[in-house]
């Protein structure tokens, strides 16, 4: 028996030069495609942000309008409602992000509400916004030290705010709260408080009003 050598055709890999032309080609098109990557990105999250802040702006005209008495058309005033309110209020659902920030911005900011020809909104850290409001609540609670509080009722806790917001409403039966922390408890607003745990005493501050 006779074996005859066959030839076999075999297939050729790229070569060194060749991989790296290909890699580099890539490298070429990723940078060329990477800045309308990156700018559709921040598009996408600009209109998100958007978004959430007319959605934050909603809640708080409706929040306003329940209350029209207090929130008058004044460009005397500065308003201040946290948006951790118009939460309590079932006026918006946490958590609430913008891409300023990692963190939900429901436990530290509010809007600052504004009036010139027509009410003007702001989102603003909690504890920078002074509220400058019209005097129709006499004998204004005195803290002496206490730390404010409020009742969110959807997530059924107690949580600290900053006094100079809008935390109480005589005329919607919403109660001056505030309580005295035990010894090495410390809150900022937007923290829960565990009133079994945390809370030496509280107390409900009863106005005096003229007649």
């Amino acid at each position: 028996m006779i074996y005859i050598k066959r030839k076999t055709k075999l297939n050729r890999g790229f070569t060194l030069v060749e991989l790296l032309g290909v890699i580099i080609i890539l490298s070429l098109l990723l940078l060329i495609s990477l800045p309308s990557i990156l700018n559709s990105v921040k598009r996408s999250s600009a209109k998100t942000d958007e978004l959430t802040k007319e959605l934050i702006y909603n809640a708080t005209d409706l929040y306003m309008k329940n209350d029209s008495d207090y929130y008058v058309e004044d460009d005397e005033y500065v308003y201040c409602i946290p948006i951790v309110d118009l939460i309590a209020e079932n006026l918006l659902k946490s958590p609430i992000n913008l891409s300023e920030s990692d963190d939900d911005i429901s436990q530290t900011k509010s809007v600052e509400v504004k009036y010139n020809n027509g009410f003007v909104y702001k989102i603003v850290d909690t504890e920078s916004c002074n509220a400058v409001g019209p005097d129709i609540e006499p004998n204004p609670p005195e803290l002496m030290g206490m730390t404010p509080v409020r009742y969110d009722e959807s997530k059924k806790s107690w949580y600290a705010v900053n006094p100079n917001s809008d935390w109480y409403n005589y005329r919607k039966q919403e109660w001056a709260n505030a309580v005295i922390l035990k010894d090495g408890v410390t809150k900022k607003a937007g923290d829960t408080i565990d009133i079994e745990k945390e809370v030496q005493a509280m107390f409900v501050w009863i106005p005096r009003f003229a007649y």
